[in-house]
C-alpha cells in the first residue's frame, strides 16, 4: 500500500493528441496527468446525493410534536469516505428544549445507524418573518464504507423548523493504493519503465469510478405526509396528476449520453424507493413505481408490501440522442392504498 496526497486542481481536459507527433516520442506527462487526475477524481469529484428545500412563505408552524421531513437513499463511491449534511434551520416561535433536526443514517446492510442532531440554541420568542438572513446553517457527518448502500431520514423535533437540507459525499484524502479507484501516484514518473500492470492498473480503476461513483440522476422526498395513493393506473408522484409523460408534467430532462456505458448500448442505473402498503390485500405485484420517458422506457420497481421500507431494482435506461425526459410514476393494486415517501434513480455501473 502506497499513500498520496491527491491534486486538489481541478483538471483540465487531458487530449491525447497534445502530447505526441509523428516523428517525435510520446511526452511521458500524458501519464503523469493522467494519474493525477484520476487520484483527484477519487478523492474530489464526489456524489451530490439529495436536496430539499421549503419555499420560505411556506414553512410550517412550530410543532411539538416530531414532524417528517423528508428521506433518501445512496450507494456510495469508491474513496467514499463520509456522508455529509448541510441543514438550514429557521427560528421558531416556540420555546422548547433541544429544538433540533434529526438525521438518522442507515446503513441497508446491518440496519445500524448513526444519528446527527443540529440544535439552534437561541431560540427566537418574539414575531418574525422568514427570511433568508434569518436561516441558520450547520454542517456535520457521518463515516460510512465506500461502496456500500445507505438511507437517512430527516426529522424535526421539539418545535424546530427546517429550511433545506443538503447531502452529499466526502472522499478521502489522502489517498491510498489500497482503496479501489486509486493508482500508484508514481506510474509515469521521470525515468519510470512503461509497464502493461500501470496501463491495466489506470483502466481497471477508471471502470470502477464509473460503475460506483455515478451520479444520482433524480430523486424525490416527500415533506411532512407521505403521499397515498389507491391509482390503479401509473400517476406521476410529484404532482399526483398527470398520467403521461410531457414537457409540462413535473419530472427530470437528462442526457444519459453522458451517463453511458462503453461496453453496453445502455445505462445501468438503481431505482430505489421507500413505500409501505398501507390498506388493502390485493397483489403486492401491482403496487408499483416506475422511472419512465415519453416512449415508455421505464426501470421500475414492483412488489411494495405492508412492511415500510427501501425497495430497490436494477435495470437500464436508453442512451438516446440528447436531453431526454424522465418522470416518477406510481400505481397501485385494485382495493390497495399505497404511502410513497421518497425515490431515487442513480447510475449503477
Amino acid at each position: 500500500m502506497a499513500t498520496y496526497l491527491a491534486d486538489q486542481t481541478i483538471p483540465p481536459l487531458i487530449h491525447h493528441l497534445g502530447y505526441v507527433r509523428n516523428g517525435k516520442a510520446p511526452d511521458g506527462k500524458f501519464m503523469r496527468d493522467v494519474v493525477s487526475a484520476t487520484n483527484h477524481i477519487a478523492a474530489f469529484r464526489k456524489k451530490h446525493i439529495y436536496t430539499y428545500g421549503r419555499d420560505l412563505a411556506a414553512i410550517p408552524a412550530a410543532s411539538g410534536s416530531s414532524r417528517s421531513f423528508g428521506a433518501g437513499y445512496n450507494w456510495t463511491g469508491y474513496n467514499a469516505t463520509r456522508l455529509e449534511f448541510h441543514v438550514g434551520m429557521m427560528k421558531t416561535t416556540t420555546v422548547a428544549a433541544s429544538s433540533r433536526v434529526k438525521i438518522v443514517v442507515i446503513r441497508e446492510s446491518d440496519a445500524s445507524t448513526q444519528t446527527l442532531y443540529f440544535t439552534w440554541a437561541g431560540i427566537f420568542t418574539g414575531g418574525h418573518a422568514d427570511t433568508p438572513e434569518k436561516i441558520r446553517w450547520m454542517t456535520q457527518g457521518v463515516a460510512v464504507n465506500a461502496n456500500e448502500a445507505y438511507s437517512f431520514q430527516i426529522t424535526e423535533e421539539n418545535s424546530a423548523r427546517a429550511v433545506a437540507v443538503n447531502a452529499y459525499e466526502v472522499g478521502k484524502n489522502p489517498v491510498d493504493t489500497s482503496d479501489a479507484g486509486i493508482v500508484d501516484a508514481n506510474i509515469g514518473g521521470n525515468g519510470a519503465t512503461i509497464l502493461d500492470d500501470d496501463h491495466q492498473s489506470l483502466v481497471q480503476n477508471h471502470s470502477l469510478l464509473w460503475q460506483k461513483n455515478g451520479a444520482v440522476l433524480a430523486w424525490y422526498s416527500f415533506d411532512t405526509t407521505p403521499f397515498s395513493t389507491a391509482a390503479t393506473s401509473y400517476v406521476n408522484l410529484i404532482d399526483r396528476a398527470a398520467t403521461s409523460v410531457a414537457a409540462t408534467s413535473p419530472g427530470f430532462s437528462i442526457d444519459l449520453r453522458y451517463h453511458a456505458v462503453k461496453s453496453q448500448t445502455t445505462v445501468p442505473v438503481r431505482i430505489a424507493c421507500y413505500a409501505q402498503r398501507t390498506a388493502g390485500t390485493g397483489s403486492t405485484a401491482d403496487n408499483r413505481i416506475r422511472f419512465v420517458n415519453s416512449a415508455g422506457n421505464a426501470v421500475g420497481i414492483t412488489g411494495i408490501g405492508n412492511t415500510g421500507q427501501w425497495y430497490t431494482a436494477d435495470g437500464t435506461l436508453p442512451i438516446g440522442s440528447g436531453a431526454d425526459k424522465y418522470d416518477f410514476q406510481v400505481q397501485t393494486a385494485s382495493g390497495d392504498t399505497v404511502a410513497f415517501l421518497a425515490a431515487t434513480v442513480i447510475s449503477y455501473e
